[in-house]
């Protein structure tokens, strides 16, 4: 891939919290790139490192060493819990008009939409992730888990970025509706050629989703492929025990 083409570049990124002989080290020379259109997912246990990737990303921790370098506009994140990443006291119209609200002051050469563009917005966007526009006046707590996500990432992607990070965005639906949102984010992928950062412990939800897949274990990466060469060849012990743990069995 061109350098044109890559949005996001990490270059032996570390990352520690706490100082002294409290110093932990949770990145330890992290390395990869997500280049346009992508969708990498980034696959190990709770503890391993994932959601500290993706705050370093966009800048909600500091890096202590290393490099990242973003050629795009600020990525956008969809996190786990729906319900805990929505303004319980706000409707879902007006939950989903702040990202243009703020727009200007991330990027002053942003223009602020008016009112009636804002919700003429909202209402397209209701209808890109598959709900109508009678959900602009609904609060959070009226809709389904499955409803709430959807919302979510329709606020994501408001701003219009070519990047999204997606922290374990399904783990919290029941197995039906986790198919209805891979396919929903499958569909805007394609549209969009839009690229994502798909973080999960489950490395069978990655499989019809991923282009590339990293995995992480204790803050490195030890292996990274296609979907195919990691379920039929994988090196890694660590990576095994993910495949078990996702029920499918290697030797």
């Amino acid at each position: 891939m061109s350098e044109t083409n890559t949005l996001v570049e990490l270059n032996n990124v570390s990352v520690s919290f706490g100082k002294n002989d409290k110093k932990k080290t949770v990145l330890n020379g992290i390395s990869f790139a997500i280049h346009r259109g992508e969708i990498v997912g980034l696959a190990g246990e709770s503890g391993s490192g994932k959601s500290t990737i993706a705050k370093a990303i966009l800048g909600m921790v500091p890096v202590e060493s290393g490099s990242i370098t973003l050629n795009t506009k600020a990525p956008q994140m969809v996190f786990q819990d729906p319900y805990s990443s929505l303004n319980p006291a706000k409707t879902i119209g007006w939950i989903m008009q702040e990202p243009l609200k703020l727009a200007p002051k991330r990027d002053p050469e942003a223009l602020r939409p008016d009112a009636a563009t804002r919700k003429a917005r909202v209402a397209e966007m209701l209808k890109e992730v598959g709900l109508d526009e009678s959900y602009m006046i609904h609060k959070p707590g009226e809709l389904s888990g499955g409803q709430r996500q959807r919302i979510c990432i329709g606020t994501a992607l408001m701003t219009e970025p070519e990047l999204l990070i997606a922290d374990e965005p399904v783990s919290a639906l029941d197995v039906t509706i986790q198919a209805q949102v891979l396919s929903l984010m499958q569909e805007l992928h394609k549209k969009k050629n839009l690229a994502m950062l798909f973080i999960s412990h489950d490395l069978r939800t990655m499989y019809h989703f991923c282009d590339r897949i990293l995995i992480l274990n204790g803050g490195h990466i030890i292996e990274e492929g296609t979907p195919d060469d990691l379920y039929r060849n994988p090196k890694e012990e660590y990576t095994k025990l993910l495949l078990k743990s996702a029920g499918i069995a290697k030797a």
